[in-house]
């Protein structure tokens, strides 16, 4: 069921304009579906069904998402700690040059999603 809610948010990846080739699409698509795995991973059997939590980030040159801000909470500082401390730990190696500095909005729960906001 996770691979369907996986498979589902990454068909709903939407990028700001500016990323409109589609080379650098399918590469900024990858970088975030690998991010949201990563810290997907991290956060074990989390459950967030209920109250899913979302969270700001911005993507480094060396592959990580730093300033990390949870935007909606789960109702459960334990869980919006998590979270965030999944996301920071994400480290991903070849950053598509159109995501350095730029903000991504990263949903777990029932409804995942990842979105790129290009400066």
């Amino acid at each position: 069921m996770n691979a369907k809610l996986f498979a589902a948010a990454a068909a709903a990846l939407s990028l700001a304009a500016g990323v409109a080739q589609a080379s650098p699409d399918r590469a900024v698509q990858a970088f975030l579906d690998d991010a949201h795995s990563q810290a997907q991973a991290q956060l074990g059997d989390l459950d967030l069904a209920a109250h899913p939590v979302k969270a700001w980030a911005y993507v480094d040159g060396q592959g990580r998402l730093t300033a990390v801000r949870v935007v909606q909470s789960a109702g459960s500082r334990d869980a919006d700690y998590k979270v965030e401390t999944a996301i920071k730990r994400v480290r991903l190696h070849d950053v598509p040059p159109a995501l350095i500095g730029a903000q991504v909005n990263l949903t777990f729960g029932p409804a995942d999603t990842q979105l790129a906001k290009v400066p």
